[in-house]
């Protein structure tokens, strides 16, 4: 599911990709070059930075709340954009930073914290979601949305988007996977002054994990609240038959 952009630096520093390629159950793949995932866009090299310039990015959502962006905003001008979304909220459920200051929380209790987190995204998370689907629908692509590991929020929010194109289930379940490849904890944003002492790494692992049950959590939720993610889009995204149409016709290839 990635393209020369997926393989290079990009992909390293920040858990960039491509949705591009990821197969549709009607047979069609989705296009190259128009969605995008990654995570915080701070602090790049002249190099990376250049490259993620070259990636034309029109449209920019950030999902992270004010003290995230405050810390580190994300150069949307300087990548050439020319619209930026976010939304004024001062908390998110999958602020990993919030949960490594809980000096009582057990590996058990993180893990549950998390499936209760994908659980909520969906709703969440609904704003910046609507925000998506309706750039995209405008055509106001290329488009990149990220938080700040670009597991959690990002991960929701681009199986969401699969989901709409029709794509198959195994393949939005190994794009979400992906991000297992990239070191979270090597990541600027959670990257600690002082070494972790092993006990609390062991606790915090949860945190840090990519596994398909959370995806799981997200997906069983939506089922539980609504019957399915066809539901989920019309219903709680306003999204009509025609619009995921017109959605689908736009970002798959023939």
């Amino acid at each position: 599911m990635a393209n020369d952009v997926g393989r290079d630096g990009l992909a390293q520093a920040v858990n960039l990709r491509d949705l591009g390629g990821a197969p549709t159950r009607d047979g069609r793949r989705v296009r190259y070059g128009r969605v995008y995932r990654s995570a915080t866009l701070t602090g790049l090299s002249s190099d990376l930075a250049a490259g993620l310039r070259g990636l034309g990015i029109r449209t920019l959502v950030d999902l992270r709340h004010n003290l995230e962006r405050a810390a580190h905003p994300t150069p949307w001008q300087d990548m050439g954009s020319d619209d930026y979304w976010c939304r004024d909220h001062q908390f998110a459920g999958a602020d990993l930073n919030t949960w490594l200051r809980n000096d009582q929380a057990s590996a058990a209790t993180m893990r549950e914290r998390m499936l209760e987190v994908y659980r909520a995204l969906p709703y969440s998370q609904v704003e910046a979601h609507r925000y998506i689907f309706g750039a995209l629908l405008e055509g106001r692509t290329p488009l990149l949305f990220h938080c700040a590991a670009g597991k959690d929020r990002t991960g929701a929010a681009a199986a969401l988007v699969l989901a709409a194109l029709g794509v198959e289930e195994n393949a939005i379940v190994a794009d979400y996977l992906a991000s297992a490849d990239f070191d979270l904890i090597a990541n600027r944003v959670f990257r600690r002054r002082k070494p972790t002492p092993p006990e609390r790494v062991a606790v915090m692992a949860p945190l840090f994990a990519t596994e398909r049950a959370y995806l799981d959590a997200m997906f069983e939720s939506i089922a539980a609240r609504e019957g399915g993610v066809d539901a989920y889009l019309r219903g709680t995204l306003r999204l009509d038959e025609t619009q995921l149409a017109a959605l689908r016709d736009r970002l798959l290839e023939e």
